[in-house]
């Protein structure tokens, strides 16, 4: 029984450390705006040029639960109109297709917001080649 046990824990923890490395993430770093974390991911990470899908998760760190009763909208020119992210149920994860090239549109732009405040963020994506 022993040997059974020790055969499914090692089983079960091989294909784990698979997926485990380096940390090579090309999406760039977390930021804070009145206690709560946004994090953007890019698909496909790294960029590419053209439109590429933004995640962005956002997280109430004083009360340590997702945030999901934020208007965000996102843009990657100063030129381009806002465009209001599709928030995924309440999970505090929205979604939107943002055109990425070098230059200008290698920073993400991100307006927020929460009640009667409001706020922008600015994230800058590996540029696509």
């Amino acid at each position: 029984m022993r040997l059974i046990t020790k055969f499914l824990l090692v089983t079960a923890i091989l294909p784990l450390s698979a997926c485990s490395g380096s940390n090579t993430s090309t999406d760039p770093a977390p930021q804070n705006w009145h206690g709560i974390n946004f994090q953007v991911d890019t698909r496909p990470s790294p960029p590419e040029k053209g439109m590429n899908e933004i995640v962005i998760t956002a997280n109430d760190v004083k009360k340590n639960i997702p945030a999901w009763d934020l208007i965000i909208s996102i843009r990657s020119s100063d030129q381009d109109d806002w465009k209001q992210m599709i928030e995924d149920g309440r999970m505090g994860v929205y979604r939107r297709a943002v055109n990425v090239e070098p230059g200008e549109r290698s920073t993400l732009k991100i307006s927020i917001k929460h009640g009667n405040e409001e706020g922008e963020l600015r994230f800058p994506l590996q540029s696509p080649q």
